[in-house]
């Protein structure tokens, strides 16, 4: 997405949640290529840039 826009992959993470750091104008251009594209958020990768998985590990006895 980020190459085919011409901005950072940064950028584009940015544009997808709406941060006030993004431009409206790069916003209106990522979100049709992300549904065009069937982009889907990375739940796991997410977590690694925060430290939070929010998962549960279940052990059998």
């Amino acid at each position: 997405m980020a190459q085919e826009l011409n901005i950072t992959i940064a950028t584009v993470s940015r544009a997808l949640q709406d941060s006030y750091e993004v431009s409206i104008q790069t916003k209106e251009r990522a979100q049709p290529l992300a549904t065009r594209l069937n982009y889907q958020v990375n739940a796991y990768a997410s977590s690694l840039g925060r430290n939070i998985s929010k998962t549960i590990d279940l052990l059998p006895t």
